[in-house]
Parts: structure tokens; C-alpha cells; sequence
């Protein structure tokens, strides 16, 4: 939804959505939104520089990050790219790790990296 059309919502977990019929045809079907307060549309030139982020970030480009931050109004490219990805611009970074996507960028649940993630933005702060 983010890229293609623009739309985002920002909490979109099975609670907040849901799936319907809508027709007799079995491909008739809308979806549903539950929580309207976490929604909105991107402008072109937002997702244009939001989805450059996202393909700095893939390909450990720093100059591509730091001209989409800069393009979504954020001077500090580290700190701006780590919130979006929720790790620390060294991990976003790690070139031993180019090729494992999961173990760079993928979630980390355990209160120990939520506190050192916590850290590193009042590093930055």
C-alpha cells in the first residue's frame, strides 16, 4: 500500500483490519479498516523518497539514506534511518551481514535490544 499508492496505515495488525465479502464473486472483497487514527495518504514526492530510504537502507548505501532523509526533512540521516528501521544505523550498516536481511534488519523482540536501541537515540539526543 505504501508504495504503490501511497496509503499507509500505521498499525495494521488482525485487530485493526479485516477481510469481506462483497459480491457473490469469490474475488469480490474489500478491506476493511478498524482504527481510524493511525492512517493517511503519502504524496508522490513522500513515497518517491520514502521508498529511495527503504533501497538505501536494502543496499547499505549511506549516500542514498542520507539524500532521502534529507528529502523527508531530516538532517540526521543515522538517527532517522535507525527509527524507521528500529536498529542502530551500525547494525542498518553491517557489511558482514549484506546478504542476511533477517539478522540485520528483522525484528528484535527482547528487552535487551529494545534498551539498546533506547540508548542509542538518547546517544544521539
Amino acid at each position: 500500500m505504501i508504495f504503490k499508492e501511497g496509503f499507509i496505515h500505521a498499525d495494521p495488525h488482525p485487530g485493526n483490519l479485516f477481510v469481506r465479502k462483497n459480491g457473490p464473486n469469490p474475488k469480490d472483497f474489500e478491506i476493511v479498516l478498524l482504527d481510524h487514527g493511525i492512517y493517511t495518504d503519502l504524496n508522490k514526492d513522500v513515497r518517491l523518497s520514502y521508498t529511495k530510504l527503504w533501497r538505501g537502507v536494502l543496499a547499505q548505501d549511506e549516500e542514498m539514506i542520507r539524500e532521502a532523509s534529507s528529502e523527508l526533512g531530516s538532517d540526521f540521516h543515522q538517527l532517522f534511518a535507525s527509527m524507521i528501521v528500529n536498529r542502530k544505523f551500525e547494525d542498518i550498516m553491517d557489511q558482514s551481514k549484506k546478504q542476511k536481511m533477517k539478522s540485520r534488519l528483522g525484528e528484535k523482540h527482547t528487552k535487551e535490544a529494545q534498551k539498546e536501541i533506547t540508548e542509542y537515540a538518547m546517544f544521539y539526543h
